[in-house]
């Protein structure tokens, strides 16, 4: 029996009577505001009561009012099927990023609502009927409604008493760019792999290198397994996924010539002496400026025994921050004379800058300082080391690589990678072998090469 609907003052649409014994009246019209805006929804009088019906749209609207109607008319009661308490609901997303997947959701009491998804009707079910089970035996935890993105702030904020700031804050940008516009807003327990896996896809399609797609993974992880320690999520949904392997390392190191090129244009540089001891100890740039005169041995076989680095806060405030591992404090690293030479001379250059600041000076036993005694600041290092490349007429660099140019002419020299891994304090030999890798099979040609000319040699010798 078809339902006719005709305008009324109101601008909704008025559902005509179908029979005399439904006497049906009622309005069909969208919602416009609150969480169900966009909605329909139909209101009937039958029998007396007042129906309410709901839809995505005006057409589901009309047909769930026409089938009360005919159910009426037919002689019938226009009913609906009442949910008992902890039934639950099954229904597939029509909208949104997962359109065409599955929620099921189930009142566990006090106001409290779970909320489980799958690919198929069938998945959700069970979870569903796991979860009642569970909530019928007192076994389903407390929940925990926050997104990725609250409790990753959290994390962070926990984490900060033990990072280095610069991790920290290195972390924290990657999850508000990267992360956080993809997954920020889902619920912990709703993120699955593959929305994980869209992070990477999007990451690499947008020309980032698989290294930066590996570190932010690896924060992705982090968060997700505290999340399982604080029983928010039963499994880490990043845990032992298959990564974008890393492209071999692009960077060409200083060649021993071009090493010593740099040397002799540090003669008479004020840091020649924080040059000549990163180059000679595979320093990075925070602990070349953070060596203090404490950390030397300087009498017979000098030594430096590194305690930690210099880092940069906001504000051009430096602060010294321990090691990026304990690795290095452990290690005795041997100082070249030529090196101690040129730290002695240095001492004495300190000395006349504190007699000239007087009472301005900070006494804080730094070995590389400014004009009143503070730290050396790591970007000032940086300026000069570029000024420094200039004069010797040598290709750009970035600081760092002086560490790279370290490393290459160990391995020249026939150092094993177990040795120059051990200087450069690296926490693994797999670090090593990822960096300088391609470095150490040039050097194993070369030893092959040796060892072909002597056997053959050798064979010479022997006719």
């Amino acid at each position: 029996m078809p339902v006719h609907s005709k305008p009324t003052a109101r601008g909704k649409s008025a559902i005509a009577p179908a029979s005399p014994r439904a006497n049906p009246e009622g309005t069909v019209y969208q919602i416009k505001t609150g969480p169900r805006a966009g909605y329909w929804r139909g209101q009937l009088n039958l029998g007396g009561r007042r129906r309410t019906v709901a839809a995505r749209s005006e057409a589901e609207v009309r047909q769930k009012i026409q089938d009360l109607v005919d159910a009426l008319a037919e002689g019938g009661r226009a009913t609906r099927h009442r949910r008992h308490d902890r039934e639950g609901t099954v229904y597939q997303i029509k909208t949104g990023p997962r359109a065409g997947e599955w929620r099921a959701q189930l009142s566990v009491g006090g106001g409290d609502r779970r909320s489980f998804s799958g690919r198929s009707e069938d998945e959700v079910k069970q979870k569903l009927l796991d979860a009642r089970f569970r909530a019928s035996h007192g076994l389903l935890g407390p929940a925990r409604g926050d997104t990725f993105e609250q409790y990753a702030r959290e994390w962070l904020l926990l984490r900060s008493y033990e990072l280095r700031y610069n991790t920290l804050r290195s972390y924290r940008r990657n999850l508000e760019l990267h992360v956080f516009p993809h997954i920020g807003k889902m619920a912990l327990v709703d993120i699955k792999r593959r929305d994980i896996q869209r992070i990477h896809i999007v990451l690499l399609d947008t020309g980032h290198k698989p290294k930066t797609v590996q570190l932010i993974h690896s924060i992705v992880r982090f968060v997700l397994a505290q999340a399982e320690v604080d029983e928010l999520v039963s499994t880490n949904a990043a845990a032992n996924m298959r990564l974008p392997k890393r492209q071999p390392p692009s960077f060409v190191p200083l060649d021993p010539n071009e090493i010593l090129t740099l040397v002799a244009a540090m003669r008479g540089d004020p840091l020649e002496a924080l040059f000549l001891l990163t180059v000679a100890c595979g320093l990075r740039r925070g602990e070349a400026c953070g060596v203090r005169w404490s950390d030397f041995h300087l009498t017979g076989e000098a030594t430096l025994q590194l305690q930690g680095q210099i880092v940069r806060l906001p504000q051009s405030v430096f602060e010294f921050s321990p090691l990026k591992s304990t690795t290095g404090q452990s290690l005795l690293i041997s100082v070249p004379p030529v090196v101690v030479d040129a730290l002695l001379a240095h001492k004495d250059r300190q000395a006349f800058s504190r007699a000239q600041a007087a009472e301005l000076w900070k006494e804080q036993d730094y070995v590389f300082t400014n004009a009143i005694g503070d730290p050396l600041d790591p970007m000032q290092a940086y300026r000069m080391f570029k000024l420094l490349l200039g004069r010797a007429g040598l290709r750009d660099q970035r600081f760092h690589d002086l560490r790279h140019a370290t490393a290459s002419l160990l391995l020249s020299w026939g150092l094993e990678l177990w040795e120059v891994s051990k200087l450069l304090r690296h926490s693994g030999l797999s670090i090593t072998s990822d960096i300088y890798g391609h470095l150490y099979q040039q050097t194993g040609k070369e030893i092959a090469e040796k060892m072909s000319a002597f056997i053959q040699a050798a064979r010479q010798e022997a006719r």
